[in-house]
């Protein structure tokens, strides 16, 4: 490449003349950019008079301005700017018209993911020839469809995707030069950008000592313009520096005013899709969206919400989730507790079942102790077979991640299939044989085991009739449904048939879902019904009002109550009515949901005045709530 020559503005000089001066003083002119123009991507940009930050600042240029582009090397445009010719930083320029950044050779970025491949071609199916690490240092010699071609600091060359390259020196702004009087000043602060550079002086040109990441905090001791001098922990060793000042959040603390406590662990995404935002509010940036049962890593609390580090749309990104929305290992059960037993040294007796995961996450680890390494996590009601049993841990056959894994799990998270969630064995479980036809005498599930942790089959409505095989003594009824052995509580049960007239009050329509004109029930009652449940738990995946639901749980329990089937998931359930067109016009017992207009990702019920109840959150339970607490973007009126 050619190198870039150094331009003097001289006031006496028109442009033309200071074009050929410099041609003639340095040879080959440098490459055009062929009549480009950019856009400044950060609030103040310096133009300069040389590629270089210890050349003179000779113009600024705010955000959103347009310049038109007229060389390019070594990270720096060359532009025309009032007549005559400038540089500018690169890394601060968008020159596809979206507003983000396009790599320019000779370009510095930071790597900002833990590990990221280098390979042999700009392709995930070349070769793999090296791995760089969070914060390693590459220089940009070519870009394109996604990679940049990158020379690494030993001088190995190759290509890397190019999202995980964080361009410029480590969020640190070329819009400002430093100062060496430093101002006394005191407080704390965090690091707000993905990786920051802290320096020897007030200076993008001064030397690194190192650099900091999303959350770290700084004590603040000094200010010198737009900088900051500060205490920090760099590699576990204490250092003094300058950070530019943009890039910090005073106070220690988030938008939403409270300080991030420190924290640690591993938790799961509970709800459909949930932001991941840049503080700990909601009107804060959001990077992206993960999902139900993604795993995220807990670095810290603040108020309500959890500092995670989590994988958005490819990339690892830190930033904020709420609370509710995160299950963490620790709180479910997940083996965590002190008073699990180590029995890695145990033998591996042989045992043979089949079970379910009873509780909210589980980790399936190498050996019978909580020391033991983490294959992976299963989920609430996800089934395993258990192959031996150690002590108080099974060894057990599941799937996680999609793949086979054997591992060991904490006995008590573990429901064994065919058994009776009380402490009776199933040896205790008797059964007197029958046949006969039995009726429902209010809505009820039908299970495939004799306790209410197990699958639902169905739900029967009041009065629709099944064949009754046997009678247990645990207080269930075993039935055949459809051809298939199953079981309902034999408390909801009845050998008397209903009068038609009864059976025709209780039935449901075909259409909207299993929306209803004809069962008596008003809207009203469901709302006193539902509000009955105030205080109970809420429990993501629930199905039983007593012991916890979600919120989808909550509504569809509530309205089984009074012979209506409504579908389980809350965006399914826009479709069991019709729809009401504004909260004005909403009755008691109407369904409110939140979430976008695509999809619904929470429900409650209209109680009336402005009022919804619902199925919260795990930290709250069930609790009544303004409409207005989240925006509504339906509402289904069930019955009408």
């Amino acid at each position: 490449m050619i190198k870039l020559t150094k331009f003097r503005k001289k006031a006496s000089l028109t442009l033309a003349m200071a074009m050929v001066l410099a041609t003639a003083a340095s040879g080959p002119s440098i490459p055009a950019h062929a009549a480009s123009t950019g856009t400044v991507t950060c609030d103040v940009l310096n133009v300069r008079s040389g590629s270089s930050t210890s050349d003179s600042v000779i113009a600024t240029v705010t955000k959103g301005t347009q310049l038109e582009l007229l060389a390019s090397e070594n990270g720096w445009y060359q532009i025309s700017i009032n007549g005559t010719t400038g540089y500018v930083s690169g890394q601060y320029i968008s020159t596809d018209g979206t507003g983000q950044t396009e790599a320019v050779s000779g370009q510095t970025g930071t790597v900002n993911v833990s590990v990221l491949n280098l390979r042999s071609q700009a392709s995930t199916d070349s070769s793999v020839i090296g791995a760089l690490y969070m914060g390693d240092s590459v220089t940009i010699t070519e870009s394109g469809n996604g990679w940049y071609g990158v020379t690494t600091a030993s001088g190995s060359k190759g290509y890397v995707y190019a999202q995980y390259v964080t361009l410029g020196s480590a969020g640190t702004s070329e819009s400002t030069s430093g100062s060496t009087s430093v101002s006394p000043a005191s407080g704390e602060g965090v690091c707000n950008t993905s990786a920051l550079n802290v320096r020897s002086d007030a200076s993008t040109s001064s030397s690194v000592l190192g650099y900091i990441t999303n959350g770290t905090k700084v004590t603040i001791i000094g200010t010198a313009g737009s900088w900051y001098q500060v205490n920090t922990t760099i590699s576990g060793q204490s250092v003094t520096g300058f950070v530019h000042g943009d890039y910090i959040t005073l106070g220690g603390s988030t938008s939403s005013g409270t300080t991030t406590e420190p924290a640690s662990g591993q938790g799961v995404c509970n709800t459909s899709a949930l932001n991941i935002r840049k503080e700990a509010s909601t009107s804060s940036q959001s990077y992206g969206l993960i999902y139900q049962k993604d795993v995220v890593t807990i670095l810290g609390k603040s108020g309500d919400w959890y500092q995670i580090k989590a994988t958005v749309n490819g990339s690892e990104v830190t930033g904020y989730a709420h609370a509710s929305y995160i299950t963490v290992s620790s709180d479910t059960g997940s083996d965590t507790q002190d008073n699990i037993q180590d029995d890695s040294s145990s033998a591996v007796e042989s045992a043979s079942g089949e079970g379910v995961c009873n509780t909210s996450v589980l980790n399936v680890r190498e050996k019978a102790s909580t020391d033991s390494k983490i294959l992976g996590l299963i989920y609430q009601n996800d089934s395993v077979s258990i192959t031996g049993k150690s002590g108080s841990w099974y060894q057990v056959n599941t799937s996680v991640n999609g793949q086979s894994v054997t591992g060991f799990v904490y006995q008590d998270y573990i429901q064994l299939k065919n058994s009776d969630s009380s402490e009776n064995s199933q040896a205790s479980v008797s059964v007197s044989d029958v046949n006969e036809t039995v009726w429902a005498t209010a809505a009820v599930n039908v299970r495939e085991e004799y306790n209410t942790s197990s699958a639902i089959i169905a739900t029967l409505k009041s009065g629709d009739s099944v064949t009754r095989t046997g009678v247990l003594n645990n207080g269930w009824s075993r039935v055949d449904y459809n051809g298939q052995t199953a079981y309902i509580s034999s408390t909801y049960l009845t050998t008397t048939d209903p009068s038609p007239e009864e059976e025709e009050n209780s039935s449901t329509s075909e259409e909207n879902g299993g929306a209803s004109t004809s069962t008596g029930v008003t809207g009203e009652a469901v709302a006193a019904y539902a509000q009955q449940w105030v205080g109970y738990p809420y429990v993501w995946g629930g199905n039983d009002l007593n012991t916890g639901v979600d919120c989808s749980g909550f509504t569809q329990q509530v309205y089984l109550h009074f012979g209506i089937s409504l579908n389980r998931v809350a965006d399914a359930q826009k479709q069991n009515g019709i729809r009401v067109a504004s909260l004005e016009e909403a009755q008691p017992g109407d369904l409110i949901f939140y979430g976008s207009s695509s999809y619904a990702d929470h429900v409650a019920i209209y109680i009336g005045n402005g009022q919804v109840v619902h199925a919260s959150s795990p930290s709250v339970g069930i609790i009544v709530s303004s409409t207005s607490y989240r925006t509504p973007v339906a509402i289904v009126r069930v019955i009408y």
